[in-house]
Order: C-alpha cells, then sequence, then structure tokens
C-alpha cells in the first residue's frame, strides 16, 4: 500500500458514487486493477471481483496485434515482454483467484464464451449484476450486436504471417506448464 493516498483516492470514488443517483453499484474494469485486489480490499468494503484469462497463445497474439497498431515496426522482437506479461496475468489471477475465495469469480474467457448465459446467471447471482447479451456491446470502439470469440482465427492468422510464433513463444510458455494446465491451457505444438 506504499505510495498511494489511499484517503484521497477514496474520497475520489466516494464523490464520483455519489454523482450516481440511485446507483446501487459502482462498475470499474482498468485491466492493472488484476495488480492491486490485496490492497483495494483493504481499502474498500464488499467489493466483488469478476475477472477472466485469456489462452496465454491468443493473448499474445492480441499483444502483438496492439503493438502493430502502435507502429511497433519489429513486435516479434518484444516477444519475450509480451508471453512474459502473459505469464504474469495468469499468475497474478490464479493468485487473486485463491485470494478472493468467495468474493471472486474468476474464470477463463473460453469457459464465458462456451456458456454464456449460465455465465451471466452466476455473475448476477454472485454480485447482482445483470448482463443481457442481447444489448449492443462495445469492443475496442466498434460495436457488436454478437458475443464471438475470434482468438484463434486472429491466432490462425499470425501463424500464417510468422509460421514457427508458437514454437517461440514455447520457449517463454515451457517454463510455466504447470501454471497453464491449472488454468486447463496446454502447451502447443
Amino acid at each position: 500500500q506504499t505510495g498511494y493516498d489511499w484517503a484521497a483516492i477514496r474520497a475520489a470514488w466516494d464523490a464520483e458514487w455519489s454523482q450516481k443517483s440511485g446507483a446501487e453499484f459502482y462498475l470499474q474494469k482498468p485491466p492493472a486493477d488484476i495488480f492491486r485486489i490485496p490492497m483495494m480490499c483493504g481499502v474498500f468494503e464488499d467489493l466483488k471481483w469478476v475477472g477472466t484469462v485469456k489462452n496465454p497463445y491468443c493473448y499474445v497474439e492480441s499483444l502483438f496485434k496492439k503493438y502493430k497498431n502502435l507502429g511497433v515496426a519489429n513486435p516479434h522482437q518484444e516477444l519475450a515482454k509480451l508471453c512474459a506479461h502473459a505469464v504474469l496475468v495468469l499468475q497474478t489471477q490464479l493468485e487473486n483467484k485463491q485470494y478472493l475465495g468467495s468474493n471472486g469469480y474468476i474464470i477463463t474467457m473460453e469457459e464465458f464464451m462456451a456458456d454464456k448465459e449460465a455465465h451471466c446467471a452466476a455473475i448476477e447471482q454472485f454480485c447482482g449484476v445483470k448482463i443481457d447479451l442481447s444489448k449492443q456491446l462495445w469492443v475496442k470502439g466498434h460495436a457488436s450486436t454478437k458475443y464471438v470469440d475470434r482468438s484463434e482465427q486472429h491466432l490462425g492468422m499470425l501463424i500464417q504471417a510468422i509460421p514457427d510464433i508458437i514454437q517461440k513463444m514455447n520457449v517463454y510458455f515451457a517454463p510455466h506448464e504447470a501454471l497453464l494446465n491449472a488454468w486447463g491451457y496446454q502447451l502447443r505444438s
């Protein structure tokens, strides 16, 4: 908790909440919050956490694409950093899942996509927030009415562009095979 002015942060959040008349819940989605869960649980009471992890190969592909969109000339030169981040997220979310216990609903994205309706119902039961799958969804600035996972398709395109990318990722993922397995993921060949 060092370096954070929790009193000021709490005051700012309370001020934000007070502007939402009648709101029963305040939802926030900064991805970096997965690294702050124990700190935040010590400051805010009655927190519930809904989180996901993504297949690490597909996650690296999405980070790879983001690097390209940011104009990084050779994102594959950053592969070690991208794979390390994917491993860090898997490890952190596993620790969060264990730390939070019944205050966390943390699953893989693939689990969610395999039975969206059941997970939406479970999330509603868990924290009282209804997810309406029939409503328009905004993903990265684009409107969609479908909850579709195109991760494998996008990974396939990356493999076509860089045929040995899986072998390159495995250099970083193989030492963490037990962590991948803890989430139900396997090393790819």
